[in-house]
């Protein structure tokens, strides 16, 4: 007697497959979502410095002077800042060239340019430079503003 089975449904092998399968579908995505997260993070802070160079251009055009580390200037600056998505306006803050930024603040350079990823000096009085660090802390984005 020959009878045929109708077999419905998958066999073990191909449910053990589709599950491995899926299973490295998941660990790619948790694997590659702290990298977008971080990637994500630092273009909200490069916007941010873009944000605090147009601040410096217009500190200097309305005060007729360019940022210095004299008394009061990094109050007044904070007053041309708009918005910043990452940082308070009180994390910006005046530093000297040849220091690296401080992590969570933002460094305005005087009488600076940006050489890469570094402030390094100018002797335009006008020119200054905007970096921070970015997430990985230990890289820096860097700006110029005039």
């Amino acid at each position: 007697m020959n009878t045929q089975r109708n077999q419905q449904g998958f066999t073990i092998i191909e449910v053990v497959l589709v599950l491995a399968i899926a299973a490295l579908i998941f660990l790619m995505i948790f694997v590659a979502l702290p990298a977008l997260q971080a990637s994500q993070r630092d273009t909200a802070r490069k916007n941010d410095v873009g944000i605090v160079s147009s601040a410096v251009t217009k500190f200097s055009t309305s005060e007729r002077k360019p940022v210095s580390s004299a008394a009061g200037d990094d109050v007044k600056l904070r007053t041309y800042i708009d918005n910043l998505d990452q940082y308070a306006d009180t994390d910006v803050v005046i530093g000297v060239v040849g220091t690296a930024p401080v992590k969570g603040k933002i460094t305005v350079y005087p009488s600076a340019r940006c050489d890469g990823s570094v402030a390094v000096a100018d002797t335009n009085a006008r020119k200054s430079a905007v970096a921070i660090m970015l997430d990985n802390g230990k890289s820096f984005y860097c700006n110029d503003a005039s």
